[in-house]
This record gives structure tokens, sequence and C-alpha cells, in this order.
């Protein structure tokens, strides 16, 4: 009995250390199709080149408004074919293009844009934040079941209460395979004055 207990726990110890090892893989090849697609677009963070197109994108739109307001003061005391007028169109031609490009850039209909970069990144970066929390929890499993084990092996089953022969009895031959001999015991120590 204490032997298939001691084979069933070495089992469990075994399955734990199989589980580590397959999600210890698993976490390894997600993080590796992380850093391929990293390496393939040449974006750490896809997330902080969106960002800082969007800062780009605001910072152009600032432009835009601030030649445009400029435009209409010059509107005011100059004519529209005027040269001043004439430089402030090109410019907010120029940023206007500039813009449309960077927009172009995060999301378009069609094409290899940021946003679906940005996307693509954020699934492989869950799914190899996912394969390290289960490593992580696999591996707490094989610490408990080590611990368990542990116990399991210091415990012995008991199949049958030890028994006393009474004193002065005759332990037959059956039971020893030595010729019947008499114990003797004691059950409490001389007397003493």
């Amino acid at each position: 009995m204490n032997e298939m207990g001691h084979r069933l726990a070495r089992e469990q110890v075994a399955f734990l250390e199989q589980q580590v090892a397959q999600s210890g893989e698993r976490a390894l090849v997600a993080r590796r199709a992380l850093l391929d697609f990293q390496n393939k677009t040449g974006l750490i963070s896809p997330q902080a080149k969106a960002g800082s197109l969007v800062a780009i994108g605001a910072r152009l739109e600032g432009q835009i408004s601030e030649l445009k307001a400029r435009k209409a003061a010059m509107l005011g005391y100059l004519s529209p074919q005027a040269p001043d007028v004439a430089q402030i169109d090109l410019q907010i031609g120029a940023l206007e293009r500039q813009l449309g490009a960077e927009q172009k850039r995060l999301a378009a209909p069609q094409g290899s844009t940021l946003n679906s970069r940005v996307e693509e990144y954020q699934r492989l970066e869950l799914e190899s934040t996912f394969a390290q929390d289960v490593y992580r929890t696999s591996l707490v499993g094989l610490e408990k079941g080590r611990i368990e084990v542990g116990r399991t092996l210091k415990k012995i089953s008991v199949l049958q209460s030890p028994s006393l022969f009474p004193c002065g009895s005759t332990v037959s031959a059956e039971s020893n395979s030595k010729a019947p001999h008499r114990r003797t015991c004691r059950l409490s120590p001389p007397a003493t004055r």
C-alpha cells in the first residue's frame, strides 16, 4: 500500500514537471513570435509609434490653423494676390499634404498601415503575457505538488493496528517461524519504599 502511494506521488510530480515543460515551451514560442514581429516591422512598440504619429498630426493641424488665422488677418489689409498671402497659401498646402500622408500611415482602407500593426502587436503581446502567466501558474502548481508529495512520502499507512500479547501468553509457531516460546511482561515498575 505504501509503495503504491509513493508511486502515485512520483507520477503526480512527473506529470506536473511535464506540464511545466510544455507551458514553458509555449511561453518561449509566444515570446519569439513577438520578437520576430518587432524585428520584421522594425518597431519595438507600434503603439508608441502610433502615438507619435498622432502627436505629429495634432501639431500639423495646429500649424495649419495658425497659418489660416494669420492669412485671415492679412486679408484684412492685403489683397488675396499679395506675395505674403500666396506664401501662406503654399505653407498651408504643404502642411495639409504632410498631414494627409501622416494620417495614411496611421490608417487606410488597404495596405500595411500602422493601426493593423498595432493590432497584431497587441495580439502577440497578449498571447505572450498569457503564456507567461500559465507558465508561472504551472511552476507554482509543481512546487505545491512537490510539497504534497513530500508529505505523502513521509506518511506510513497503517494496515493493522499493532497488538500486544497478554503477559504470560504463548506465541504460536504459525505466527513465528521459531518454536513457541513464552513472553513475559511487566505492567508496572516494582514498588520501592
